[in-house]
């Protein structure tokens, strides 16, 4: 703006101009001027420069845009800005500067977008790189899987500039073995700790009665996916092989395998012979057949065998050994008995079965060697295994008030019939 004050006429000698600037310059010259008798003004010619605001710059991953009306970064300047991809403005998005040689606001800058935090799935590893910051724009994490498992979905994953992850979730799954069943004839009982058949999984193997197990008793599924052994199975047990008595038949019918487990054999003989035994024999889950061995005799030893005695025991503290001509305890047999120590036999010492059917002689028995009762010479007190004042009884001995016990204290019955000392007396 020009304010002049004239003399002597419009800018004639002696005229004063006073210059001033508008709001946002400011003043570059003399702020006034006068005319000279020369005609010509004191002072350089006068100009309004706009304010200067500091000189700005485009973000770090980021552009600037700016318009100037009076010169670079001078009043009324304005400049906008922006982010490049995968990056988000933190700030104004534009700034003015101002007469006062000041920005609006302050610099904005550009932040990477971030993307939901990762974590490593279970029985996995989780690895990351990260360019702008954790878990950002550009972003890359790669996955793995312990041992015993397999990754499954993407192996790696980038965050994008939407701010979401590439690809889906990523999981471990336990490797998977082959499914096992149970062996014929047998059971299986499996523990799975992360899925049916899958790795660490263990199955035990067992067979049902009459059957054995060839082979491991239990698999584990490995890391390799692969079960530990191989396959087991159920075998019948067998029996000793049977065949036909001496003047007779074998016929035998066989459910798992020749002379196994519940094979059956039926035996019969020859005309003129008689069948001495069980009929038929069946071979049962302890190996064993069941019955007694078989076998043909002529008419005349079968008669004999025929003829049974009650079958005798051993006496109680004694022995019994006996001899069988045709079988046990028939016709002939005799049995000859005896006492351990300390005891006594009563009744005959052998006994043989008669053609009746029964027995010579009485029962046979043993009895606890006995001893006489000691006299009583004082007080006395007696235990007894085996009957009063027998065989391993034992008496103690003690004299009333007053007296002194001469001789031993206790007394023991011996195997002979006899005390292990003389009677103590008692001595006033």
């Amino acid at each position: 703006e020009l304010n002049c004050s004239h003399i002597h006429g419009d800018f004639t000698f002696g005229s004063t101009c006073a210059f001033s600037c508008q709001k946002g310059f400011v003043l570059k010259g003399p702020e006034s001027r006068e005319c000279t008798a020369l005609g010509i003004w004191t002072g350089d010619a006068t100009r309004c420069e706009a304010i200067a605001c500091p000189v700005l710059t485009a973000p770090e991953k980021g552009e600037m845009h700016c318009s100037h009306l009076h010169g670079n970064f001078t009043f009324g300047s304005t400049c906008a800005f922006s982010c490049q991809k995968g990056f988000v403005l933190k700030g104004v998005e534009s700034l003015e500067c101002t007469a006062t040689g000041i920005w609006t606001g302050d610099t904005p800058h550009c932040e990477a977008v971030t993307c939901p935090v990762l974590r490593a799935p279970d029985q996995g590893e989780l690895n990351c790189s990260h360019i702008h910051g954790d878990f950002t724009f550009g972003s890359m994490c790669a996955f793995s899987c312990q041992k015993g498992f397999v990754l499954k979905r993407a192996e790696s994953r980038e965050c994008t500039a939407t701010g979401i992850w590439t690809g889906d979730a990523t999981r471990c799954e336990a490797i998977a073995c082959p499914v096992l069943s149970a062996p014929d004839q047998g059971e299986m009982h499996c523990s799975h700790l992360r899925g049916n058949f899958t790795y660490g999984s263990t199955c035990a193997f067992s067979c049902q009665t009459g059957f054995a197990l060839v082979g491991l008793q239990s698999r584990e599924c490995t890391a390799s996916g692969t079960w530990t052994g191989n396959t087991p199975h159920c075998e019948a047990i067998t029996c000793p092989v049977l065949t036909a008595p001496e003047k007779g038949e074998l016929n035998c019918s066989h459910l798992h395998g020749d002379f196994t487990f519940g094979s059956t054999c039926a035996f019969s003989c020859q005309t003129g012979f008689v069948l001495m035994g069980s009929d038929s024999r069946k071979c049962t889950a302890l190996g064993t057949w069941t019955g007694d061995a078989t076998r043909c005799e002529g008419r005349a030893a079968a008669t004999a065998q025929a003829i049974k005695c009650s079958a005798l025991t051993t006496p109680k503290m004694g022995q019994a050994a006996c001899f069988h001509i045709h079988g046990d305890f028939t016709f002939g047999s005799t049995c000859a008995f005896s006492c351990q120590k300390g005891f006594v036999l009563k009744g005959p010492e052998s006994r043989e079965c008669t053609a009746l059917g029964t027995w010579t002689g009485d029962p046979t028995h043993c009895k606890a060697a006995q001893c006489c009762p000691p006299p009583s010479r004082g007080q006395l007190s007696c235990s007894h295994v085996h009957g009063n004042f027998t065989y391993n009884s034992t008496c103690i001995f003690s004299c009333e008030e007053g007296f002194v016990r001469m001789g031993a204290e206790m007394l023991q019955c011996e195997a002979t019939g006899n005390w292990t000392r003389d009677p103590p007396v008692c001595a006033g």
